[in-house]
């Protein structure tokens, strides 16, 4: 990005993204697992290419907008996730086999591959401004090397939640598959919510604060929901945990700008934050998947994400020096 500039990479970006998913639909089609793995490895890679680029570009253009360039990934998130749920309950995908998903899967990724491909020709044509350099050596307080753990353990709640609720909405997850199907539109509405409202909520309480308050507030739903299935609290303490999950993100990508003096820093930091947040989501697919296999139901993965809650707002309140300069 520092070479090519911001939209060379998001073309980049968005053609690895296409290539990758028209190898995902190839290999779905083909029943082979390990190469669609492979290829939906490179697919992140594209995305984070193009999420990147685009959230700089905008800041670029909108300077003095906090709001705009942080939603993009919330809002991102929750549309394009609710958008797959309305093309599943349209089209029925479900009821394709291997081969017929992996062809329009193919086509999809066709579709971005040419998008990509062109931009690429377009920018090639153009003469491109030379970018502003980067100082040499790019030095990172505490404070500031504090923020990906911070949205990791922010993040990772609400990470864990998605990926059993969407374990539950697969097709052979009978019991739970048409209600699961319903609710998620509806989460992701929550998760955007969130992400527009952080501004607001954190320039009248503050960022720490803020912070503190969401955790403890997902904590106790989440422990109170762990010794008592209520399905009133349940679908309450769904939608705070991705309302907190869209929260958390908003607020630390814009302290993230905030301690930005270089422009070109930014993607930098912007990265590390959004590297972070990837990571919460592996980390917490792997935490559902391998509760939910050991213990055979949902109460014990509810109860620990929930004092994985409970400890990262005790350590915001109780431990000044943990992201006291960040969070102020």
């Amino acid at each position: 990005m520092s070479r090519k500039g911001a939209t060379a990479a998001a073309a980049y970006g968005t053609s690895l993204w296409g290539f990758a998913v028209i190898g995902i639909g190839f290999f779905l089609a083909k029943s082979h697992f390990k190469p669609l793995l492979l290829f939906c490895f490179f697919g992140g890679i594209g995305v984070g290419w193009t999420y990147l680029a685009v959230i700089i570009m905008v800041d670029q253009e909108l300077p003095n907008s906090s709001f705009i360039p942080n939603a993009i990934g919330p809002l991102g998130f929750a549309s394009g996730t609710t958008a797959i749920v309305g093309l599943e309950i349209l089209f029925r995908l479900s009821k394709l086999d291997a081969v017929a998903l992996g062809i329009r899967v193919v086509i999809m990724g066709a579709i971005f591959a040419l998008v990509g491909i062109s931009t690429m020709i377009m920018l090639s044509s153009q003469t491109m401004k030379p970018e502003e350099q980067s100082p040499p050596w790019v030095h990172f307080s505490s404070s500031e090397l504090i923020l990906p753990v911070l949205l990791f353990f922010s993040a990772l709640p609400g990470m864990t939640v998605l990926s059993a609720v969407l374990h539950f909405s697969s097709y052979y997850a009978v019991r739970y598959w048409s209600q699961t199907l319903e609710i998620l539109p509806s989460g992701m509405l929550s998760l955007a919510v969130g992400c527009i409202l952080a501004p607001i909520l954190s320039s009248q309480f503050g960022p720490r604060a803020l912070l503190v308050a969401l955790s403890s507030l997902q904590s106790i739903l989440l422990v109170l929901l762990s010794r008592a299935q209520s399905a009133t609290l349940a679908m309450t303490a769904f939608f705070v945990v991705l309302f907190i999950h869209g929260s958390g993100l908003s607020i630390l990508l814009e302290l993230a700008k905030d301690h930005t003096a270089h422009s070109t820093v930014l993607p930098l930091k912007y990265g590390r934050v959004l590297a972070a947040w990837g990571l919460a989501g592996a980390a917490g697919c792997l935490l559902s998947s391998q509760l939910l296999r050991l213990t055979g139901g949902e109460e014990i993965l509810v109860f620990v994400i929930g004092i994985v809650s409970l400890w990262f707002g005790a350590t915001l309140y109780f431990a000044p020096f943990f992201g006291t300069r960040s969070l102020v």
